[in-house]
């Protein structure tokens, strides 16, 4: 069995070392100076070891005003922590300095600066715990950028709370800041802090606690998680972001703001308990992980039915076993969390059994390494700080790494140089005083350190990943009383868990089994498919895509009606596409909330707004280009145009948002609390991304909207009711403007029905869109069909009724046979007697009768010059009507006269009074107008084929009424079936 010991309250760790060669003390600098010298920064907690200088061998500048050479650091002292750190830091320049490879004709210097002050006290030094650097860290940072020698680049070893503002300040200046114990998630946002990086495995910390639970086969789990704590507050936060996205339930999370008490420990039993929760994950400092542990313990959550996980060692301040006592402090490996000395009464003789069990993930290194002893040795040959706080010597055992990881600061110096040395080869043309005032200091963000081809002081390579930090294999340790076991590993990258083969038991005193996953109805308020909520959205949902397929069924059954054709039938059906985007968008709101989903959602809901609008767009000014003038165009170029504009527009919102989601990532999901239960809100990334993304997509939705202004100005010019859609477009922009504007209130004012009455408004808008293009032309169809079924009735009527009079004239005519001669004349005639659908007809027979009896019908087709007419027309008191065809008749019947134009589609007759006026507008267009009662607009390919028509229509209407006068008789019926001419 494999056992790894970690230090624990005053407790010392003996390595297992192997004969290794070779890491050299680098000893006193003997390098000639031919450049000059280049200056760093060592940022440490100086005010509680004053006398640093006088443990180094190296010349240095402090501040500080107390400065003794007698020390009080000791190795388990806040001060010995110091010490060390500083010492890596050295040892790593020295390298430098005197290997001629590296920055060659070059002194490397380094300069303290103390994140807390440079005024020591006694009470400082037992007191201080990393708070926030505040008025001390803003004058550290005013003292690296004036220091007079120079500062480019600074090494530090902080609390993460303690250079959360410095850090944002150097990169806003440009000075690149290596940490090796600052260990919040914060500091992976590269946008906020280009130039800070650090030796710390911590981008991937998340996906290695489920890589266990997936190993394990756990879906549910709990937080408990230290609430006011930098380090606690955010790195729990990435954790169940990751387990939410990869499915892992959060059956409780429970925020405990300062230290855990009593009451605290009694809350989250219960919600332990009543969600039958057995995985408990505790994020925050090691005092705040083993108060948990223990007084969950007395109260019965432990054994082998609770596995608890965490990042840090369950050392309380002070030891465990005797209650309270001020005590030292304990510095833990690779999880980088300092554990200071308060007096602290909770813990008893029985700590350890409520310890046991406890699972921690740490990144350390690997002990079997050569270089791993090595490097050890180098330390203990070099350090002035050799004795305990109980006054016994330093073991020369003693493992500086796995204790202390002080090698991240001495490979995070090294790193530091070789970035700095690599910028001033890629620039031979900067001097070394050009270097010092810091004129290459923009190229010294984090990407000129992410691969150096490095291999750490343990042999390891140490290159960033696009977060700034190190990428580290994790161990899975497994406490039993004071020491840890191996259970198993994994690999950086979080995709690979190998369980460890020398150790069998899993958890509890050697227990092989896990406990139960449990199982609870969580007391969750979302709008899920099983709530009522989530019920209204999947009836809206459906019903929504009821009217898109009845959209579609409508476009495809009245495809050839020219008021579809007309409105363009590829835009209908692109506009129907649209709106079942937005649709479909809805049902992911009843979904659960994961940052996939909610980027497919909001894709959805973008992409089927451009859809629609930019068609509605667009049709509406091709409508207007080809439809607003007096002539009538088909040019297919412009169709083409603004075919090709409204995919470029589409294409420009796609960009658009590939282009927010590359820079920003996914959207984050955040749990709520309300009376009503605990719900989940999606909530747009913008820490991440330059500041002009926002307003990106404010441009792009500007640019819609500015075209549905264009395109209702346009609209206005078209005359035919049927194609404009002012009104409609006019509809659109009023409720897309509200609905913008209440989606951007609701946004703001989060609470548990928030989801709910977005999706409403999603659905409103896409309604009123489909509704106001769609259904207006359903509407305008149906007035038209109910029209034409009305004039076919009429049609059918009249020609009912003359076919009985022209058969009546037939029978008068064989009657009156002797008479013929007589009232013909020279003109002769032939008659033939046709059915009663022969007005219809296409071939028509010169007919030339007389018929003595009470009225009089004549009808001529003119044809000869056009077979149809292109033709428009305006009643009286209603708009134009759209360009139609037909064939052009003219009828009398005793005496009265009509214009009747001909189609498949629809009979449109006109009466022809005295005062009829035709004009020739020129252009190859004539204009007949019957005084206020209507006017006709007839186009022609040309103005020879106008003038022809305009002779033909003259003379049958001549002919027509000279027939009328002269032929005229009470009981005389005058049929010409068809005037030839």
């Amino acid at each position: 069995m494999e056992i790894l010991l970690v230090l624990l309250a005053f407790a010392s760790v003996g390595a297992n070392a192997q004969t290794v060669s070779k890491i050299q003390d680098p000893g006193p600098s003997e390098v000639d100076l031919t450049l000059g010298t280049l200056n760093i920064g060592l940022v440490n907690m100086y005010c509680v070891l004053p006398n640093i200088s006088c443990l180094a061998e190296s010349e240095s500048t402090s501040r500080q005003t107390h400065q003794p050479c007698v020390t009080s650091a000791r190795v388990d002292s806040l001060p010995g922590f110091v010490y060390f750190f500083d010492l890596a830091a050295r040892l790593a320049i020295e390298r430098v300095n005197n290997d001629p490879s590296i920055l060659p004709g070059i002194q490397v210097r380094f300069r303290r600066f103390s994140n807390c002050g440079n005024e020591w006290t006694k009470q400082l030094e037992g007191s201080y715990i990393g708070d926030s650097a505040g008025y001390a860290g803003s004058e550290m940072v005013r003292e690296i950028l004036e220091d007079p020698a120079g500062v480019v680049g600074t090494v530090g070893t902080e609390f993460s709370r303690t250079v959360t503002v410095a850090a944002e300040v150097l990169s806003y200046y440009q000075i690149p800041h290596c940490s090796g114990t600052a260990g919040s998630p914060r500091f992976s946002n590269k946008y906020k802090y280009p130039y800070f990086w650090r030796m710390f495995a911590n981008s991937e910390f998340s996906g290695h606690v489920h890589l266990l639970l997936a190993h394990w086969g756990v879906r549910r789990i709990a937080m408990i998680r230290e609430r006011n704590d930098e380090l606690g507050f955010n790195v729990g936060a990435d954790v169940l972001t990751t387990l939410r996205v990869k499915g892992i339930q959060i059956s409780a999370k429970i925020d405990i703001s300062g230290k855990l008490n009593e009451d605290d420990a009694v809350y989250a039993k219960s919600l332990i308990v009543n969600t039958r929760t057995h995985y408990v994950f505790i994020s925050g400092q090691a005092d705040f992980t083993a108060n948990a542990l223990y007084r969950l313990g007395k109260l019965n959550i432990t054994g082998r039915d609770f596995v608890f996980i965490g990042i840090t060692v369950p050392s309380p301040y002070g030891n465990p076993m005797k209650g309270a006592h001020l005590l030292s402090i304990i510095f833990v490996s690779r999880s980088r969390k300092l554990d200071l000395t308060i007096q602290n009464p909770v813990f008893g003789p029985d700590f350890y059994n409520f310890v046991e069990g406890y699972v921690m993930l740490a990144a350390m290194p690997d002990t079997t390494n050569p270089q791993y002893e090595q490097f050890n040795k180098l330390l203990h040959s070099r350090i002035k700080v050799n004795l305990w706080s109980n006054g016994s010597l330093l073991s020369p055992d003693f493992d500086f790494v796995s204790s202390y990881g002080v090698d991240a600061v001495y490979d995070c110096t090294m790193l530091m140089l070789l970035g700095i040395e690599q910028v001033m080869k890629n620039n031979p043309e900067v001097d070394l005083s050009m270097v010092s005032k810091r004129v290459l200091n923009k190229q010294m963000n984090f990407t000129n350190f992410q691969n150096l081809d490095y291999n750490g002081v343990l042999g390891e390579p140490r290159r960033l990943d696009s977060k700034g930090d190190v990428k580290m294999p994790f161990h899975f340790l497994r406490y039993i009383n004071a020491s840890v076991v191996l259970i198993g590993t994994s690999d950086s990258s979080a995709r690979r868990f190998e369980p460890s083969q020398n150790y069998s038991g899993i958890l509890q005193a050697g227990f092989t089994s896990l406990p139960p996953d449990g199982f609870t109805k969580e007391f969750i308020f979302a709008t899920d498919w099983q709530s009522t909520l989530g019920q209204i959205i999947i009836g809206l949902t459906c019903l929504g895509y009821a009217f898109c397929v009845l959209s579609l069924v409508f476009i495809s059954r009245f495809r050839k009606n020219k008021i579809l054709r007309s409105a363009s039938i590829p835009e209908l059906v692109t506009i129907v596409v649209g709106c079942k985007l937005g649709y479909a968008s809805l049902i992911f709101y009843i979904l659960p909330q994961t940052p996939y989903l909610c980027t497919v959602q909001l894709s959805l809901i973008g992409l089927g707004f451009s859809v629609a609008i930019s068609t509605i767009i667009c049709k509406n000014l091709m409508v207007a280009k080809l439809f607003a003038g007096f002539h009538i165009k088909f040019p297919l170029e412009v169709t083409r145009m603004h075919r090709a504009l409204n995919c470029a527009i589409v294409f420009m919102g796609i960009v658009v948002f590939v282009i927010i989601h590359r820079l920003r990532g996914p959207p984050l999901v955040f749990e709520k609390y309300s009376k009503n239960g605990n719900y989940f809100v999606c909530v747009e990334n913008t820490q991440k991304g330059s500041w002009f993304l926002a307003y990106i997509f404010t441009f792009y939705y500007g640019l819609l909207f500015t075209g549905l202004f264009v395109a209702l100005y346009k609209s206005q010019r078209i005359l035919w009711d049927c194609s404009n859609e002012s009104g409609a477009i006019a509809l659109i922009i009023l409720v897309s403007a509200i609905s913008y504007a209440v989606l951007s209130m609701l946004s703001a004012h989060v609470d548990e029905l928030t989801d709910f009455r977005k999706c409403i408004c999603v659905w409103i808008q896409t309604s009123v869109v489909l509704f106001s293009v769609i259904g207006s032309k359903a509407w305008t169809v149906f007035k038209y069909e109910m029209q034409r079924s009305k004039v076919r009735s009429l049609i059918s009527q009249l020609m009912t009724r003359l076919a009985d009079r022209e058969e009546q004239a037939i029978k008068s005519l064989a009657r009156l046979g002797e008479d013929r001669s007589r009232s013909f004349g020279k003109s002769g005639g032939a008659i033939s007697r046709r059915s009663g659908g022969s007005l219809a007809g296409k071939k028509k027979t010169r007919v030339n009768s007389y018929i003595d009896r009470k009225g009089v019908l004549m009808y001529a087709v003119l044809s000869k010059t056009v077979s149809k007419c292109v033709y428009k027309y305006q009643r009286e008191k209603s708009s134009k009507s759209t360009w139609c065809c037909g064939e052009c008749q003219l009828f009398s019947v005793c005496d009265r006269m009509w214009f009747l134009f001909q189609s498949d589609e629809i009979t449109d007759p006109f009466r022809i009074l005295d005062s009829l006026e035709i004009k020739d507008c020129g252009n190859g267009c004539l204009m007949i107008q019957q005084d206020a009662m209507y006017t006709i607009w007839l186009e022609f390919e040309s103005l020879e084929i106008a003038d022809q028509f305009l002779k033909e229509l003259q003379r049958a209407l001549a002919d027509l009424k000279t027939a009328q006068f002269k032929f005229v008789r009470q009981d005389s019926v005058n049929v010409i079936r068809s005037v030839d001419m």
